[in-house]
């Protein structure tokens, strides 16, 4: 984890797309990864083109974990949403969220989390989020 250039960390502050980016990027220690410079040099989002964060945004991207939005943008210093993260944290993990989920497990979720209705787009995502998973699955 790294702070702000006037030395501070800010810890009361919330955390933006761009910065949950460069934070998964170090976690994870994609520096290595199987992302060819050229990739890199083609910006994944049309408004990442030299922001500090491009590189790490440019890589999660290639390789599957990080989404933008459907006009083509990233908007990096939007604020992070819990959805976006429990989405991340799967994507990281190797979790999918895919297939068809039983009703009774709907019925868990549901109840377990009134705001999150089966019909919502992030619905599979955050149930994916609260199974337990053996962790040599990790």
């Amino acid at each position: 984890i790294q702070g702000f250039e006037d030395g501070t960390y800010h810890p009361s502050e919330y955390m933006t797309r761009a910065q949950l980016a460069v934070l998964v990027n170090n976690f994870i220690r994609v520096q290595n990864a199987d992302v060819s410079e050229e990739e890199l040099q083609a910006p994944a989002f049309s408004d990442v083109d030299g922001r500090w964060y491009e590189k790490e945004v440019n890589k999660l991207a290639r390789m599957g974990i990080l989404n933008g939005y459907e006009d083509g943008t990233f908007k990096g210093d939007n604020p992070v949403t819990r959805v976006e993260v429990a989405i991340v944290m799967n994507k990281i993990n190797g979790r999918t969220a895919t297939g068809n989920i039983s009703q009774e497990y709907i019925e868990k979720v549901t109840s377990a989390f009134k705001d999150v209705t089966s019909n919502r787009w992030f619905f599979k995502d955050v149930a994916e989020a609260t199974v337990d998973h053996p962790a040599s699955e990790y």
